[in-house]
């Protein structure tokens, strides 16, 4: 389905050789132009005659070396070719009035000056027209031409020019048609060319097509991709399932988690606890180890006390053969009571002090019995102390390596749940992408169909070269 395109705002003009050629093609347009560029060597003679013209000094060719330019004495003719055999028969009298070196311009350079608009575009350079129309056909910007007037050979009359037959076939393999031929001067035609719309509009759908075809390519690979996401999908629902029978686990170890901080919390009172313990069983044996000192000073004692309690036993055993001996005197040698009594008396106390004596040696026997019995007590209290603070951190270590495994198992379920959503997120933006483009192919190729099945109008065949 074409498109009215509005009257292009550029005009390009390729060569001023013959300047009422030039009048001629103004006076026969219909169109008014915002931006007029001139491409010639004699740029500034015609320039006035477009209003704010641009003026390139230069010949457009398809390189940038310096071109040597030949002026005729026929008015509209030079070249920057030599003469060839058809000229010189047509014009036996033609010779060269003038000579020189001028700049040269590639075409392409030209065409990058221009923007992305449609434009008219005008060559008129004697020899050389067939080789510019080559190189501005070749640039991308040629899809832009809205009309194209050339100024042809009707044989080659310079060396190495292209007829007019070569130049309409050039033109025509790049879907132009000729509309109208200006016959003023019959052996330089004048063409006007315009391109073909519906060859373009075909050439655009066949692209259009190919792209079509690509993306049907593209979508029966997603098909496949899609497929592969499904199982893909499917697998990951299962792993998701497994996942969250996971999650149920990692609730639970969560849980667990929380209990064991709570035992950890449990764990650190009693560790407390056990540190002040020890530091009591400590000061507990820093007392057993005084109590050991003062029992080690009481058994000095005692053995001070016993070897004094054994001195005075013999002592005493010597005073009780003593009093023996004086009861026997007493019963011997006694006169009278009185001295009698004496002896008593004094037998009573010596019996008297012995057994208070023998009552001390026995309090100190027991007392260093009771202190041995609290030394062991401490020492066992200390020893149970000891295995329960060992326990506990056994205990809270392995709690802590619990910990770390259950976070990691976390964090590596959470990594590949957010992959899983982020590639089902960018599989259904590609769908949508897709979608509005196949519907805009899928129009384009009916109208298509449509264009192409009508009757096509028939061309007016092109009017026949003369000789003069």
């Amino acid at each position: 389905m074409s498109v009215s395109q509005p009257d292009p705002q550029t005009l390009v003009i390729l060569g001023v050789a013959d300047k009422d050629l030039l009048k001629r093609r103004m006076e026969a347009n219909e169109r008014s132009y915002a931006r007029t560029l001139i491409v010639d060597p004699e740029c500034e003679s015609v320039a006035h005659f477009f209003a704010g013209a641009e003026c390139i000094e230069a010949v457009p060719t398809t390189s940038d070396q310096p071109k040597r330019m030949q002026w005729f004495n026929m008015p509209g003719l030079r070249s920057t070719r030599d003469v060839a055999p058809a000229l010189t028969r047509l014009f036996p009298g033609l010779i060269v009035t003038k000579t020189a070196d001028v700049q040269s311009i590639q075409v392409s350079a030209v065409l990058g000056k221009l923007d992305d608009a449609a434009f008219d575009l005008w060559i008129d350079l004697p020899g050389d027209e067939a080789d510019v129309l080559a190189a501005v056909l070749a640039d991308a910007s040629s899809k832009r031409i809205a009309s194209l007037k050339i100024r042809a050979e009707a044989e080659e009359y310079f060396e190495g020019s292209a007829t007019q037959h070569a130049v309409q076939d050039t033109l025509a393999s790049h879907h132009f048609t000729i509309r109208s031929t200006d016959l003023s001067d019959p052996d330089w035609p004048d063409l006007s060319v315009e391109p073909d719309a519906l060859v373009r509009e075909v050439e655009e759908l066949r692209t259009q097509l190919a792209e079509a075809e690509t993306m049907a390519y593209r979508i029966n690979e997603l098909t496949e991709s899609e497929k592969a996401l499904k199982q893909k999908l499917e697998a990951t629902e299962k792993r998701l399932s497994e996942a969250e029978k996971k999650s149920s686990l990692v609730d639970q170890l969560v849980t667990a988690k929380e209990e064991l901080q709570s035992r950890n919390l449990d764990l650190a009172t009693q560790i407390e606890q056990l540190r002040a313990e020890a530091k009591r069983a400590a000061d507990l044996e820093q007392k057993a180890e005084a109590l050991q000192g003062q029992l080690d000073g009481a058994n000095s004692a005692v053995n001070v006390a016993r070897a004094a309690t054994e001195a005075k036993v013999k002592e005493l055993d010597e005073a009780a053969g003593q009093i023996e001996d004086l009861k026997k005197q007493v019963y011997e040698k006694a006169n009278t009571l009185d001295d009698y009594k004496d002896l008593a008396a004094k037998n009573a106390e010596l019996t008297k002090q012995l057994d208070a004596e023998k009552k001390a040696h026995a309090s100190v026997k027991t007392a260093r019995q009771n202190e041995r019995v609290a030394v062991a007590e401490a020492h066992e209290k200390a020893e149970r102390l000891e295995q329960n603070y060992r326990a506990a951190r056994q205990d809270l270590s392995t709690a802590l390596q619990q910990q770390t495994m259950t976070q990691a198992n976390f964090a590596d379920l959470q990594q590949r749940y957010n992959k899983l959503a982020d590639d089902n997120r960018k599989f259904a933006e590609l769908l949508g992408q897709l979608q509005p483009r196949l519907v805009e192919a899928a129009q384009q190729l009916r109208s298509t169909d449509k264009r192409l099945d009508a009757p096509k109008a028939k061309r007016a065949k092109p009017s026949k070269k003369t000789k003069v």
